[in-house]
């Protein structure tokens, strides 16, 4: 997958973006209502591009990137949290991903790329469970 927003000059709107994902774009606008209690906000990284951070008050949920024809999801999770989501039934596929996952002082980071209704069924498993680890 190619990124799509690579201008820093040119911030994107979220319809630019479901636009750009292209059947995915619903999956995407799926994510923001699941998550519309907490606060998005666009930031440009040289390295991914423009990415919209969603988090609470205290962390970050996760950052979308938006790519042509899909999106990834980053985020970093908990050592506890970790833990809790490598025994979720219908989240083995991501396991490898939770165990490998390289630790920062914020957490252990997880990617999960969306690319086809498989990988959104398991990222929207992912976020709900997050969430509910959260207490979002």
């Amino acid at each position: 997958m190619a990124r799509a927003f690579a201008d820093p000059g040119q911030e994107p709107t979220l319809e630019a973006a479901e636009a750009i994902m292209a059947d995915l774009g619903t999956r995407f606008r799926g994510l923001l209502r699941r998550t519309s209690g907490l606060s998005s906000v666009w930031t440009f990284s040289k390295g991914s591009g423009w990415l919209l951070k969603i988090q609470d008050r205290r962390k970050a949920l996760c950052y979308v990137i938006p790519h042509d024809r899909g999106f990834v999801i980053r985020g970093t999770v908990r050592e506890t949290e970790r833990e809790a989501l490598s025994q979720v039934g219908g989240l083995e596929a991501m396991r490898p991903e939770l165990e490998s996952a390289r630790r920062y002082p914020e957490g252990y980071l997880v990617q999960v790329e969306v690319f086809d209704a498989d990988s959104a069924d398991l990222l929207d498993r992912f976020i709900n469970e997050l969430m509910n680890l959260r207490g979002l």
